[in-house]
């Protein structure tokens, strides 16, 4: 009997075809995966904005821009005055303080719309809403 030292096409073909299989089951479920980690790392990010930004508020009774409460990535956050910004394809996260004429209040305004990161933050718990910084 003669024992051959290479793989037969067949073989060849059947391994591929695994292969095929697993990158298919595979790949979208890694993009689904890094799609969640960057919207549970920027609903993070967003509770400690509102937090330090309230802390700060409370601690010195005014609020001149949101770069002097907290230090965030420039390559995720579009900073501006006050307002921060997370933009997925569109506009999908804003934090703004708002001057009233008693207290000024800060308003986490959250689109849906804008791409997936924004629809699964909004599925994760993160809804529009107003804080009042008197308080």
């Amino acid at each position: 009997m003669r024992f051959s030292k290479a793989f037969s096409l067949l073989e060849l073909i059947f391994v591929l075809v695994i292969i095929g299989i697993i990158a298919g089951i595979g790949i979208p479920k890694l993009l689904a995966t890094k799609d969640f980690a960057k919207a549970t790392s920027i609903k993070q990010d967003t509770k400690s904005i509102i937090s330090a930004i309230r802390t700060h508020y409370l601690l010195n009774s005014s609020l001149n821009k949101i770069s002097d409460v907290i230090e965030l990535n420039p390559k995720i956050w579009d900073i501006k005055d006050k307002k921060v910004e997370f933009i997925d394809k569109k506009p999908c996260l804003s934090i703004e303080i708002k001057s009233n004429l008693n207290s000024p209040s800060l308003v986490l305004s959250i689109n849906q719309n804008a791409g997936d990161i924004c629809t699964k933050l909004v599925q994760s718990g993160l809804v529009s809403k107003t804080y009042d910084l008197g308080e």
